[in-house]
């Protein structure tokens, strides 16, 4: 049985979408199939010009559960803003979707069930499914990515990566309204509003976890934001890491890692008030050099003594199996994740 819109539904689904008119009939019809709960789909129009609004009316006609409202042309984050507004205040879960995916069925039921038996959960993801357009640019970092995301599962296990990158993924992503408000909602930065917005809950002490199962398929095409916002610039996931490390961690650190990441990573951590007391680094060549003018040593892992032997230290060694070695290495002179260190690539 399809599921009916409530006068108080479990959940509403937030959809702000731009110029979406190739994909977004299958993605209002994809969540217009679920079963299991009741929910609304919010439908923010931020000023399409392609016909998304009507194609979207009509791919819902009929369906009670759907709702639009056309923001007019307004940016990502005040749609999101807009359409978090127009959701009831009892309405308990919201869901995240993207106009140009689609929508596995049993998604909206197994995340409020979720939900509603884990109550030490604020945020619950799901892994994600990935399908290419012939125009998407070469999918070497996004199939990385994806696998990285899919291994996450426990709140322990994406509380640790947090720094590496979005453990997350947005449009699979279900909250509880009350914390998502409770944040003050989405925030316009010149870096990701869903990195920040994950980022701003951990820190608040809210949990997250993903599902097992699949129950979004991302569809990768030329014009995705992920490839065309300057938000989602490398340089822009620095400056958000380091904006946060320093809320964490205070404005001393050591940076794990002298290359190009490390150099950058602490680019971003002076901008932000920090000081660079050292680089570790394990490379011959690069130990007891100095770097940023000369203000800076590279000093070797024996310099480690343990905790208290300094300030914390961020991981910038983006290679999976190089990142397990420095963790192993940190683990085994007794520092703790989380307190005395974290992986910040």
């Amino acid at each position: 049985m399809t599921c009916k819109t409530g006068r108080v539904p479990d959940v509403a689904v937030l959809v702000p979408v731009f110029n979406a008119a190739p994909w977004i009939g299958d993605a209002v019809r994809s969540v217009l199939a679920q079963e299991g709960c009741t929910f609304e789909l919010h439908l923010i129009d931020d000023g399409s010009t392609d016909g998304t609004a009507e194609l979207a009316e009509a791919a819902a006609r009929g369906h009670r559960a759907f709702q639009l409202t056309r923001g007019g042309r307004q940016g990502l984050v005040a749609s999101l803003n807009l359409g978090l507004a127009t959701i009831p205040l009892e309405t308990p879960f919201v869901a995240r979707f993207d106009g140009d995916d689609l929508m596995l069925p049993g998604r909206l039921a197994a995340q409020v069930a979720f939900l509603r038996d884990h109550a030490d959960i604020a945020l619950v993801s799901s892994r994600v499914e990935v399908e290419r357009a012939p125009d998407a640019a070469p999918a070497q970092g996004m199939d990385r990515y994806v696998a990285w995301l899919n291994a996450l599962e426990t709140p322990e296990q994406i509380a640790r990566e947090l720094f590496v990158e979005a453990p997350v993924c947005h449009p699979a992503v279900m909250m509880r309204s009350e914390v998502l408000r409770g944040a003050g909602g989405y925030h316009d930065r010149v870096w990701t509003e869903d990195y920040d917005l994950w980022l701003r809950l951990h820190e608040a002490g809210h949990r997250f976890h993903t599902l097992p199962t699949p129950f979004v398929k991302w569809r990768d095409h030329g014009a995705r934001v992920t490839r065309n916002d300057a938000r989602c610039r490398p340089d822009r996931f620095f400056l958000i890491k380091a904006h946060y490390l320093r809320r964490r961690f205070g404005d001393r650190l050591r940076i794990w890692g002298a290359g190009r990441d490390g150099r950058r990573l602490a680019a971003a951590l002076v901008n932000e008030g920090v000081t660079i007391d050292a680089f570790i680094d394990i490379d011959p060549r690069k130990i007891g050099r100095e770097k940023r003018g000369g203000t800076v040593p590279v000093l070797g892992e024996s310099s480690l003594l343990g905790p208290g032997d300094g300030a914390p230290i961020v991981s910038a060694v983006g290679i999976p199996r190089a990142r397990q070695e420095i963790r192993d290495a940190l683990d085994a002179k007794g520092y703790v994740e989380g307190l005395d260190y974290v992986c910040g690539a």
